[in-house]
Formats: structure tokens, C-alpha cells, sequence
């Protein structure tokens, strides 16, 4: 008898020997998993480096052969040992944003020092509500026009009028750079944006990870403005989970300003029609940081992700109110907008279209992510 409880004891042993092994193989999986998407990270962080190197490198290549050109009339003026007064007009660049959002800091931080560079003039404006958009960039349009810029940048929201004020600028010879996302039928030396339907595509994909591939999500998509790179971003996360998961979708049509009760108005909605939904997808980062709030205040049994990444967003993924946010790279933009513009200036043509591509922001990468915003 005494053997047999001995060897019953020993038989427990090696039970809880294997239990812990089991613990240690579980933390060792989990361990590899953060290892390889920190990995992933660094090698998006690289891409984004590669592009702003490049941008940089483009601007002291510009720089450079300007200096060469000047150098060469300075030559060939003196040869001759004449002397003509070269006045080098500085050319006058407007930006004009569709909202006022810290999304556009580092678009405007990235110009401003590229401006200084090529010797332009630029002024930025942006509506401060999505209520007065169109009235607002109307008018900032017209005094770009009236004050005879030689080009406007823009992130535009789509109206009958914006579409009319814009042919008059470019009937006037006024160049425009569209970034975020252009107007059909406008004649524009260059398109800068994030793909908005592969944005989506992207953050479906993300969301499948999130969700193992099953389960039921809600996406907000705009009634009251047309924006297309945001519209875009709804459409290619919808159709990527319809046709290419288990994950079934519930679309709710949202205010593009996610006041509180706006935000109350479409959980409740989402809580009555659809209550097994256990993620809701944002759109862009102002309805971002309203979701991230409300899961802050309220701890609902539903997590959010996002589009766009910035400071706040940030704050929202390292406290996990927010689950992952698909980033683009918006800083980009400006320095890639006046480098085009440097050369339309001068008469040389153009890449048409440029898209930046996005990356994934979660709580396993942002110490690698957020040292740029």
C-alpha cells in the first residue's frame, strides 16, 4: 500500500511538473508573439524613415542645383562685365486642411521647414468645425485667389462650390497639390494621400487579428460630409471582412462630428440592434479619440481601433481604451507637396500620384511609434 500512494504521489509530481511546463511554454508563445510584432514595427518605423530621408535628400538636391543655375548666370553676367539686378520673386503656397486637428501638426512642422529651404511663402488654414467647412474653405480659397498665390495645397471636402472656386484657380493659372484625397474633374499637378480603400483593406486585416477571424463590428460612415479618402477607408474595411472573413459587419450612418450625445446616440443604437457587436471601427482619429473617451468613462464590453495616430490617440492605446490604430504618414505631405511644387515651378513634370501607405499602432509598438508625433 505504502508503494502505491508512493507512486501516486510521484505520479501528482510530474502532473503539476507538467502544468508548469505548460505555464512556461503559454508566457514563452506570448513572449515570441510581442517579439515578432515589435519587429514589425521597427521595419514600418524604417519605411517611414526611408521616406523622409528621401524627401530631405530631395530638397538639398533642389537646393543644390538652384545654387548651380545662380552660379552660372552670376558667370556668365560677369564674362561679359555687365551687371543686371536678378529679382528672384518669392513664390507665395496656401494650405488649406479640411478640419482643424492635431492630425495635420506634423504636416505643417515638415513644411514650414522645407518652405524655408526652397525660399517660399506659405500660410495654412483650416475650418474649425466640419458644420462650416465648406463656408469656411470657400473663403479662405477666395483670398488665396484674390491675393494671386501661385499655388494652393489642399485637403478638400467635396461641395459643388469648392469644385467651382478651384477651376477658377487653376483657370488663373494657381497650381494644386492635392493631398488626403483630390476632386474629379479639377485639373491638379499631384495627388499625396493615404489609399483610403486599402487604408480600410488594412484595418480589416487588423481587425481579423484582433477578432480571430469571427465575431460581429460596427463602422461609423459619415451622412453629412463627403470627404472620399474617409468615405473610402468605411468601404474597404467593409469589403474586406464581407468577402474575406467569418466577421460579420454592421454599418451605422454617424454625424462627421462626434459630439457626446452623438457618441450615446450610436452606442445605444449599436447596444438595441446589434448587442453581440465587440468592436466598433473608427473611421478617422476625431471619431478615434470621442470612442476612446467614452470606453475610458464607461468600461463597455466593446474595444475600439481607429484610423490616424497622434498624441492623444497615443494616450488612449497605452491606457487601452483604444485597441490599435491604422497610421499614416501625414508628415510626409507637406515636404513632398513643395518639393513637387519646386519643380512645376520650374517647368518640369510630375509624379500624379503618390500614396504613403499606413502602419499599424498598438500596445506592443507605440514606444517605437510614438517618438514621431
Amino acid at each position: 500500500m505504502d508503494g502505491f500512494v508512493g507512486n501516486q504521489q510521484d505520479f501528482y509530481k510530474e502532473v503539476q511538473s507538467l502544468s508548469s511546463e505548460k505555464e512556461s511554454l503559454l508566457e514563452a508563445i506570448i513572449n515570441i508573439a510581442s517579439v515578432i510584432q515589435e519587429s514589425s514595427a521597427t521595419t514600418e518605423e524604417v519605411a517611414s524613415l526611408t521616406i523622409g530621408q528621401a524627401s530631405t535628400a530631395n530638397v538639398l538636391f533642389k537646393m543644390a542645383r538652384e545654387l548651380n543655375n545662380k552660379v552660372g548666370t552670376i558667370s556668365a553676367e560677369t564674362a561679359h562685365i555687365k551687371t543686371n539686378l536678378i529679382t528672384n520673386t518669392q513664390k507665395k503656397i496656401g494650405f488649406i486642411f479640411d478640419i482643424d486637428d492635431p492630425f495635420w501638426d506634423p504636416t505643417i512642422k515638415e513644411a514650414r521647414k522645407t518652405a524655408r529651404a526652397f525660399n517660399f511663402y506659405i500660410e495654412f488654414f483650416a475650418p474649425k468645425t466640419r458644420e462650416n467647412a465648406v463656408s469656411d474653405m470657400l473663403t479662405s480659397l477666395r483670398g488665396f485667389i484674390d491675393n494671386e498665390f501661385d499655388a494652393i495645397v489642399i485637403s478638400p471636402v467635396d461641395s459643388p462650390e469648392i469644385r467651382a472656386t478651384l477651376t477658377e484657380a487653376t483657370d488663373k493659372g494657381i497650381k494644386i497639390i492635392f493631398i488626403n484625397s483630390a476632386l474629379d474633374g479639377i485639373e491638379y499637378e499631384s495627388l499625396i494621400e493615404t489609399n483610403g480603400y486599402e487604408c480600410g483593406r488594412s484595418a480589416a486585416r487588423t481587425a481579423k487579428q484582433m477578432m480571430n477571424n469571427q465575431g460581429e463590428v460596427a463602422v461609423g460612415l459619415w451622412y453629412d460630409i463627403k470627404i472620399s479618402s474617409i468615405e473610402q477607408r468605411g468601404i474597404g474595411f467593409i469589403d474586406e471582412l464581407e468577402n474575406n472573413s467569418n466577421i460579420k459587419v454592421h454599418r451605422y450612418d454617424v454625424h462627421s462630428n462626434p459630439s457626446e450625445s452623438e457618441v450615446a446616440r450610436y452606442i445605444e443604437a449599436i447596444r438595441k440592434e446589434h448587442p453581440n457587436v465587440k468592436y466598433i471601427y473608427a473611421t478617422n482619429g476625431n471619431w478615434g479619440r470621442a470612442l476612446g473617451e467614452y470606453v475610458k468613462k464607461y468600461n463597455p464590453e466593446f474595444e475600439v481601433m481607429c484610423v490616424d495616430f497622434g498624441s492623444e490617440i497615443a494616450e488612449y492605446i497605452k491606457s487601452g481604451n483604444i485597441k490599435a490604430a491604422i497610421a499614416q504618414r501625414n508628415f510626409s505631405w507637406g515636404t513632398m507637396s513643395l518639393e513637387l511644387l519646386e519643380d512645376v515651378f520650374q517647368g518640369k513634370q510630375v509624379i500624379k500620384y503618390t500614396d504613403t501607405g499606413t502602419y499599424e499602432v498598438n500596445i506592443n509598438n507605440i514606444s517605437i511609434y510614438e517618438r514621431r508625433i
